[in-house]
């Protein structure tokens, strides 16, 4: 059995395959690892969310310890979360979002606990030059601070995005998958309600599109993944293979 999860920029095939009893002994007597599964899903999800949807902003929060416990997981998100609630409560902001909470490098002393920034990707109805500063320019990308969020929080980071999902593809690589691998609470992402998936097809014939020999990008325990572009995906189709 296969699923077909089409996106912007990338079209993944997963194969699911259906073991037998014996098989699935096997399995139970193999020790799994639910932080990295959880881990790996989660990083899915985020992929999904941030790629099937419009933003106007990669952002990094960075607490100051001054404002927010920034030691405290649960204290600096909420206290994040509210703030976008209060724009969209009481501003009548449109505002659309996907929080990664991670681990900084800096560490507390008295208990080695480390600190809490946040990376995220945001859609704002508008904004004015006021909200914003300007920081500087890295290469097409022009870089901003939101100054009512540092004066709440500490320091912020605005990246104007740009490229549509080739943008938001190259940096959720570099900094939020690292963030997932990561397990410091029970919810390892945030979003605001409302995100658009991909569009997710279902197979139960899988044999022609094994015998083609395919690469696969990932190999699990249970499932193995795909990644094609767009161009693949349709060659295939003309060709009846997920028929």
């Amino acid at each position: 059995m296969l699923t077909i999860k089409v996106n912007p920029l990338y079209v993944e095939v997963s194969v699911y395959q259906l073991k037998s009893l014996k098989d699935e002994s096997k399995n139970l007597e193999r020790k799994r690892d639910y932080v990295d599964e959880g881990g790996k899903r989660a990083r899915q999800k985020v992929i999904d969310y941030a790629l099937n949807n419009d933003w106007d902003f990669f952002f990094t929060i960075t607490f100051d310890r001054k404002k927010v416990d920034r030691y405290s997981f649960d204290d600096s998100v909420r206290e994040v979360l509210n703030y976008f609630w209060y724009l969209k409560q009481y501003n009548g902001r449109y505002i659309k979002y996907l929080l990664v909470p991670e681990p900084h490098k800096r560490v507390r002393k008295e208990d080695g606990k480390q600190a809490i920034h946040c990376h995220g990707l945001i859609k704002l109805d508008s904004f004015t030059i006021d909200e914003f500063e300007y920081i500087e320019r890295r290469g097409d990308a022009m870089v901003y601070e939101w100054n009512d969020i540092s004066e709440r929080f500490g320091r912020s980071e605005f990246v104007k995005l740009y490229n549509g999902s080739e943008f938001v593809g190259y940096y959720i690589s570099k900094y939020i998958s690292k963030a997932l691998s990561i397990k410091i609470s029970n919810h390892r992402y945030f979003k605001s309600n409302g995100l658009e998936g991909s569009d997710v097809i279902s197979c139960i014939d899988d044999e022609k599109f094994l015998g083609l020999g395919i690469f696969p990008d990932y190999v699990g325990q249970f499932s193995t993944r795909y990644r094609l572009t767009h161009e693949q995906y349709e060659l295939l189709k003309s060709k009846n293979i997920f028929d």
